[in-house]
């Protein structure tokens, strides 16, 4: 994924909602609008909508886990300065 400036961490899809998000050890989650059309996914449409910026940096590791919430567009994070945040 080019839209991070270093390595990316985790990836996740929402279960009800075009929602895709990655995680990355610069400390940012980027949010998707996530469409995909095919197993193959030839054919995905991801469209960027947010970047979220919440954690901070240590030793050289930032978000190291995300996970949507199952019913809601709500997403929470878990990242190496210890910090477990949850993005409404």
């Amino acid at each position: 994924m080019t839209f991070h400036e270093k390595a990316v961490t985790t990836i996740a899809f929402h279960g009800e909602y075009p929602l895709m998000a990655s995680a990355s050890n610069d400390g940012t989650i980027h949010i998707f609008h996530f469409k995909g059309q095919s197993e193959e996914l030839q054919e995905a449409i991801i469209l960027p909508l947010k970047v979220l910026r919440g954690h901070s940096i240590r030793s050289m590791e930032g978000v190291k886990s995300i996970k949507f919430h199952p019913k809601q567009p709500w997403l929470f994070s878990a990242g190496k300065d210890g910090k477990l945040l949850l993005w409404t």
